[in-house]
């Protein structure tokens, strides 16, 4: 029960956490693009059909399971649709005049108002609560973490492709509660991770405060290098104060992260 209570938070902290995207652009500021045309399953098992800062979709096939995904922002709306191999849908979050998110095709919604700081009683529920542990035991979902790093490494990341914000955030919080690791993301060399400070070994002796990632584990492809980012520095407050005497702070690093990550100031560094 407390595991599939803390998955149905970590999911609609995700919903929720898409009506305030600071990393994306005003819808007024995004130029027209072309998106880039299909492109051949790669060996690693991704294959990309659409891809644009404003909009990034495909599919990654491993081991015999296929997650497919589209993520989207226009700066006014934002969604990201997860699907298995069959086009059952795990998960759809969007956000526009409200906010909603979709378990499983419909087995459990949930939907608020687009104000901000919602609290529960404005969450509106139907459907089978079951549905949010369910969803976790989908071998798709398991898929996350690497389909966000095999996008980071083709620089999709969410400072530069602001539709996969969401994305990222999303498989960085799945891959804590797995306790799972990806290892280092892009190599050393890259120039990203270069021109700016690198938190990797831990220069400041703070624990790597700031940088984006697990611990001193850097995924790069959050905000495309291994430095100090205000966001993530914010979500690293967050966590290093909660207690038993500032549930905020816990409600912030574990449960509304993608709107903590937001509020902080996003990639902003």
């Amino acid at each position: 029960m407390a595991t599939q209570k803390r998955l149905s938070q970590v999911l609609f902290g995700l919903a929720l956490g898409l009506l305030s995207v600071a990393c994306s652009p005003s819808a007024d500021s995004i130029a027209p693009t072309q998106p880039a045309p299909a492109q051949a399953v790669a060996a690693d098992g991704l294959r990309l059909t659409l891809q644009s800062p404003q909009q990034v979709q495909g599919e990654l096939t491993q081991g015999g399971v296929t997650l497919r995904f589209v993520a989207s922002d226009t700066g006014t709306t934002a969604e990201l649709k997860l699907s298995d191999g069959g086009n059952r849908i795990l998960l759809h979050a969007r956000r526009g005049a409200d906010s909603t998110l979709s378990l499983l095709s419909g087995k459990l919604d949930l939907q608020a108002d687009g104000a901000q700081g919602l609290t529960a009683a404005q969450v509106a529920q139907a459907g089978d609560p079951s549905a949010a542990a369910e969803l976790n035991t989908q071998a798709e979902m398991k898929l996350l973490p690497m389909l966000s790093k095999l996008l980071g490494e083709r620089g999709i990341n969410g400072r530069d492709y602001p539709a996969t914000y969401a994305l990222h955030l999303l498989a960085s919080r799945i891959a804590d509660s797995a306790d799972s690791s990806l290892g280092e993301s892009l190599s050393p060399a890259s120039p990203e991770v270069l021109a700016c400070k690198d938190l990797r070994k831990d220069p400041n002796k703070n624990e790597c405060y700031g940088m984006c990632g697990r611990g001193c584990s850097c995924w790069t492809w959050v905000c495309g290098d291994c430095c100090y980012h205000k966001g993530c520095a914010y979500h690293d407050t967050q966590c290093r104060t909660c207690s038993v005497t500032n549930p905020n702070a816990c409600r912030l690093c574990y449960v509304d992260f993608v709107i903590a990550f937001a509020a902080g100031g996003g990639c902003a560094s």
